[in-house]
């Protein structure tokens, strides 16, 4: 900005303000004890201001925080942390888990992976569709012709009960809600669920990815070899903003890399 333009900024800051807020000194102008006053003042809001912007958009940090929920972090997350960390030994992190998808708007976090909309103001990195799996243990799947089917719902509104197995019901013909003996076992959260099947307590319907590794052990069986989609999508949210900051940049790189795996594994799979 030339001084010509300074000068006519101020003449009209003067004017508007009705004070004498500089006088000219050669080519230049110099501030009145007014003019002193107010660039001191001014100059303090502008530094609140900037403050309050940095503290809404987020400082760089050298720790990563990332927010997860409780399905999708020790599932599909943890067993994959270790080649990020090994590719960026600077980058710390500091994990967060949610019971339920947690919220980007919320600011717990630098990055979040969640299954909530894509809000204003965030890049997001879609990962997959979520599939649920039919599982049960070993001892329940040889004893259903003696002892019948105990179902697993994680359809916990009253009027919705049941609603997963009748919609797989609906996707395969299986009807295994049509042979469903006693009461609907009903639970809140995946990870529950499964915990009740391993146990014995029924079959449910869990993530593949959740399922995976005890299908793996042999402490889960499949009950049928069909899965539905869940209508849900896990996506990595990071702030637009922020998208140059180094931890956050690395970490988007790694998502996506592991997202052509997971992708290309399906392929394969299927």
């Amino acid at each position: 900005m030339t001084v010509s333009a300074v000068s006519h900024q101020l003449k009209d800051l003067s004017d508007f303000l009705g004070e004498r807020l500089y006088i000219k000194s050669g080519r230049g102008v110099l501030l009145t004890a007014k003019g002193k006053e107010l660039a001191h003042s001014t100059a303090q809001s502008f530094r609140a201001l900037d403050a309050g912007l940095l503290e809404a958009i987020g400082s760089p940090r050298s720790t990563l925080r990332v927010a997860v929920c409780s399905c999708f972090g020790p599932h599909w997350l943890s067993p994959r942390l270790p080649q990020f960390r090994s590719a960026n030994p600077e980058i710390d992190l500091d994990l967060r888990l949610y019971a339920n998808d947690p919220d980007p708007l919320d600011g717990v976090a630098d990055a979040v992976i969640s299954a909530l909309p894509l809000r204003a103001g965030y890049n997001s990195v879609d990962l997959f569709d979520e599939q649920l799996v039919p599982v049960i243990c070993p001892s329940a799947s040889h004893n259903i012709a003696k002892n019948g089917l105990q179902l697993i719902t994680t359809e916990t509104e009253p009027c919705k009960i049941g609603d997963d197995w009748l919609s797989f019901d609906r996707e395969t013909g299986a009807g295994f809600a049509a042979r469903r003996i006693g009461d609907w076992v009903v639970c809140s959260h995946y990870i529950l669920a499964i915990e009740l099947a391993r146990a014995g307590l029924g079959a449910a319907l869990i993530p593949d990815f959740h399922a995976e590794r005890s299908l793996r052990d042999g402490t889960l069986v499949k009950l049928h070899p069909a899965t539905i989609p869940a209508g849900r999508t896990y996506s990595l949210y990071y702030k637009t903003t922020r998208a140059n900051e180094t931890a956050i940049a690395a970490f988007v790189r790694w998502f996506r890399t592991e997202v052509r795996k997971s992708r290309i594994a399906t392929r394969i799979a299927s």
